[in-house]
C-alpha cells in the first residue's frame, strides 16, 4: 500500500547538515500468514516496507564522534516498556551496536511515556531523532501546539502486527527480532512458525512488579 503523504524517494535530513537517509517508508504490502499455536490454527497480518531498511540505514541511525546520539521514537510503548526490553527499539539499537561498534547506538525511548508538551516538542522536532512506528501515539501534539515535524510511516516499524487475533507481544517482538537479523528480509512460512514458536513467556507487567516488592 503507497502512503500517499510520503512520495518516493523523498528523503529525510539524517541530521542538520549531515547525509541525506530516507527513514520513512514509502509504504508497505500486507502479507496474510497461519501458523499454528498451541495446537490451534492462527491467522496474522505481517506488513513489510516497501523499502525495507538496509546496512547504510542502519549505519545512519549509529553516531560517530561528535555527533549527538539518535533517540528512537516507539508509539507503541513507554520508558518503562523500553527499560523492560518490551520494545522493537531494543531489539534494533542491539543490532545497530553489534553491526558498528565503533560508534555510539541509538536511545530507544517510548512515545507513550509522560513528558511535558514543550519537551515533547523539543524531542520530536530533533532531526537527530528517529521515528520507528506505523503511525503516531493518540494525543500526540500536532502542529497546532507548536510541533513542525510530521511522523511518518517509518522503514524500521514493526511489520508484525500485535492483535487480539494475531501476533502476541511475545511473538511480535522474536519475530522482529528474525526480521532484522535475516537482513530485513522477508521471512519464510516456516521461519513464522519458528518465531512464534519459540517466543520467549513475557510475564506480565504485575507479575515484574509483584516480583520488585
Amino acid at each position: 500500500m503507497q502512503d500517499p503523504a510520503v512520495p518516493n524517494n523523498l528523503p529525510n535530513l539524517s541530521s542538520l547538515g549531515g547525509p541525506v537517509v530516507q527513514f520513512d517508508a514509502s509504504g508497505f504490502e500486507t502479507v496474510e500468514v497461519s501458523f499454528e499455536r498451541n495446537k490451534k490454527n492462527v491467522s496474522a497480518q505481517i506488513e513489510y516496507p516497501l523499502n525495507p531498511p538496509n546496512t547504510e540505514t542502519d549505519r545512519a541511525l549509529s553516531s560517530g564522534n561528535g555527533e549527538t546520539v539518535r533517540e528512537l521514537f516507539c508509539p507503541g510503548c513507554s520508558d518503562q516498556e523500553v527499560a523492560l526490553k518490551r520494545c522493537h527499539g531494543c531489539i534494533l539499537a542491539d543490532h545497530v551496536k553489534q553491526a558498528h561498534p565503533e560508534r555510539a547506538p541509538p536511545v530507544p525511548r517510548g512515545l507513550q511515556a509522560v513528558y511535558v508538551v514543550d519537551n515533547l516538542i523539543a524531542l520530536i522536532d530533533n532531526n537527530r531523532n528517529v521515528f520507528i512506528g506505523r503511525r503516531p501515539p493518540r494525543g500526540m501534539p500536532t502542529k497546532r501546539v507548536g510541533v513542525k515535524r510530521t511522523l511518518h510511516r517509518s522503514r524500521y516499524a514493526n511489520p508484525f502486527v500485535i492483535a487480539k487475533k494475531g501476533f502476541t507481544l511475545a511473538e511480535s517482538l522474536s519475530l522482529y527480532n528474525m526480521w532484522v537479523s535475516n537482513g530485513y528480509g522477508r521471512l519464510s512460512q516456516d521461519q513464522v512458525q519458528e518465531g512464534v514458536s519459540t517466543a520467549p513467556k513475557l510475564p506480565s507487567m504485575e507479575e515484574i512488579i509483584a516480583s520488585l516488592v
